[in-house]
C-alpha cells in the first residue's frame, strides 16, 4: 500500500519483512528488488533478482524486473536474453497497464522495462 502512495522506502521495508517472515514467498522478494529499483539502489536491487533468478529460473517477475534493469544499465545483450525467458513464461510483463495497475510495479522498473520493449519490438 505504500508504493502506491509514493512511499517506496516503507514499501521496500514491508516486503523484506513479509520475505523474511517467509522465506519461500518469491513475490515479497522481487517486490522488495524492484522497491530498491525505484529508489535508486541498483546494486541491491540487482543482486536480489539474481538470486531470486538461481533459486527459481521460471520466475518471470525476477526476469522481467531484472531485464528492465539490465536495459537501464545498457547491459542489452543480457536484457534481451533475461526477457526471452521472462516473455516466454508470462507475456503480461509485456502490458505496462498490467505491470502498473494489477502487479503493481514501481513507476521507474515499468518505465525502463517499456523503453526496452520500444526498442526491441
Amino acid at each position: 500500500m505504500q508504493g502506491s502512495r509514493g512511499d517506496w522506502q516503507a514499501a521496500r521495508n514491508n516486503f523484506v519483512t513479509a520475505a523474511d517472515a517467509r522465506p519461500g514467498f518469491a513475490m515479497a522478494r522481487s517486490s522488495a528488488a524492484l522497491a530498491s529499483f525505484q529508489l535508486g539502489d541498483l546494486a541491491t536491487a540487482e543482486r536480489e533478482l539474481r538470486s531470486l533468478i538461481r533459486r527459481y529460473p521460471l520466475f518471470a517477475d525476477a526476469r522481467a524486473g531484472l531485464t528492465a534493469l539490465l536495459w537501464q544499465r545498457g547491459a542489452s545483450g543480457e536484457a534481451e536474453s533475461h526477457w526471452a525467458a521472462a516473455s516466454g513464461l508470462d507475456p503480461r510483463y509485456r502490458d505496462t497497464e498490467w505491470l502498473l495497475g494489477i502487479r503493481r510495479w514501481p513507476a521507474g522498473p515499468v518505465k525502463a522495462l517499456e523503453r526496452f520493449l520500444t526498442l526491441t519490438s
